[in-house]
């Protein structure tokens, strides 16, 4: 609360709606747009300076008693790098999954050579759903101990990762936590997997590109994609850095123990997703229809809670955010403007979509299954399909708005400040994804 006070109170800072640690404001001499990201004792400020940042600093610390460090240019936050350089903003949990791997002690187990974090053929995930572990505790004990590791404790080290930055894992990951309770054999050796996929990979990140490149930091090269750049010209790119813009999609009753489908979320900002989100859905859909119309209801949530954020800081939305999605049936019915006969049992808060695109706040473009990058957050796939999406998802196709040859040096500066008053940062966890 004091820190609190001190922002809105004594420096003018105001809070986002739906982000109260997310503070913003415009100077009033300067017309610069400052944003600070507070968690617990961390500060992180966005300024188009080093000099602004640093007047920020100065200007908190003349509030409070005990002393600031300056942690210079961010590099680390909350357990997420970042690697600023002259074309684009980096995001990686590389420390984090060094630490996790070597604590299991699995950071020599062979991997291929193009991984992938589970099998998506049809009998692979067949055992998996249908595998049930041990009985008694005894005998989960003993499992556990011939596994060599805690599943629960695996778990929740991958939804961590994947909550931050691996968008990559997600499917796999929201698959496997449905066994925590009593977990199989099968299910431990799917868990390790997913470590060593993350091992394998571990300096992967979603990457943010500028509209024009920052000449005053490290020319670093670019990110090698995985799938041809030929075929990576297919999927939709044709928003600039300040435009948000979505996909979704589902798999219908693809689990044979409940047959609830699950749906995928992906919403990206400046050639990366800024949120995502892997779901079993709450009730069983009757048709593919169904389970795609509440995707999209999901995904249109998701892309107001953004919007909402950037037109308060001031990156104004002023065109419908356009989400992808590949089923002809709900997309018609989005733009029915009125359920039909044979929509009376589709919940009313997913019928909210029908005002959406009334109002022109969301629009839901048709897209070919094959390149809609949310199928893979709905389900393990094939590892074409999946770097495929992926190489989307996370940035590592240059959008074509960025253009390293025009040189300019007119970007927003990261700085990160400790106030000392707590000694331990929360963490963040769950099945949603919010990069920094």
């Amino acid at each position: 609360k004091h820190i609190d006070r001190i922002m809105t109170q004594e420096m003018g800072f105001k809070q986002t709606t739906h982000e109260p640690c997310l503070y913003f404001k415009i100077d009033a001499k300067t017309g610069e747009r400052i944003i600070m990201l507070r968690q617990v004792d961390d500060f992180l400020i966005a300024a188009p300076s080093v000099e602004t940042c640093d007047k920020i600093r100065t200007e908190i610390q003349g509030h409070m008693k005990n002393k600031l460090n300056d942690l210079d240019t961010v590099r680390l936050y909350n357990g997420v790098d970042i690697d600023q350089t002259r074309r684009y903003v980096k995001l990686s949990c590389e420390s984090y999954i060094e630490k996790i791997v070597q604590h299991h002690g699995w950071q020599d187990e062979y991997s291929a050579n193009i991984p992938i974090p589970m099998r998506g053929d049809s009998k692979y995930l067949r055992d998996i759903q249908e595998a049930i572990g041990p009985d008694d505790d005894r005998d989960r004990n003993n499992l556990e101990t011939q596994m060599g590791f805690s599943y629960r404790q695996g778990i929740g080290e991958l939804i961590y990762a994947m909550s931050t930055c691996r968008v990559d894992i997600a499917a796999a990951t929201i698959q496997l936590s449905q066994y925590s309770a009593n977990p199989a054999k099968i299910h431990y050796e799917a868990v390790k997997r997913v470590f060593v996929y993350l091992n394998a990979t571990k300096d992967y990140g979603l990457y943010y590109w500028r509209e024009t490149p920052r000449m005053d930091l490290p020319d670093k090269p670019d990110p090698v994609t995985v799938t041809d750049l030929t075929r990576l010209q297919e999927f939709v790119d044709k928003h600039d850095a300040t435009t948000v813009h979505g996909a979704t999609d589902a798999t219908w009753a693809a689990d044979r123990n409940h047959r609830r489908s699950v749906s995928g979320s992906a919403i990206q900002l400046a050639g990366a997703v800024v949120y995502y989100r892997c779901q079993i859905q709450p009730t069983i859909a009757l048709s593919s229809s169904e389970s795609e119309f509440a995707a999209m209801a999901d995904t249109g949530k998701a892309a107001i809670y953004i919007r909402t954020i950037l037109n308060e800081i001031g990156i104004l939305q002023k065109q419908p955010t356009e989400i992808q999605a590949d089923n002809t049936g709900a997309i018609a019915l989005a733009n029915a403007q009125q359920p039909t006969r044979r929509t009376r049992h589709i919940d009313i808060k997913q019928m909210v979509i029908l005002q959406w695109t009334a109002e022109d706040i969301i629009k839901y473009d048709p897209s070919r299954t094959d390149i809609n990058p949310a199928d893979s957050i709905t389900k393990p796939l094939g590892s074409t399909k999946f770097y495929e999406q992926n190489d989307v998802l996370m940035g590592r196709r240059r959008p074509q708005y960025s253009n390293p040859t025009i040189n300019h040096t007119s970007v927003s500066t990261y700085k990160i400040f400790n106030t000392q008053e707590c000694l331990d940062s929360a963490s963040v966890g769950g099945c949603e994804g919010y990069p920094v």
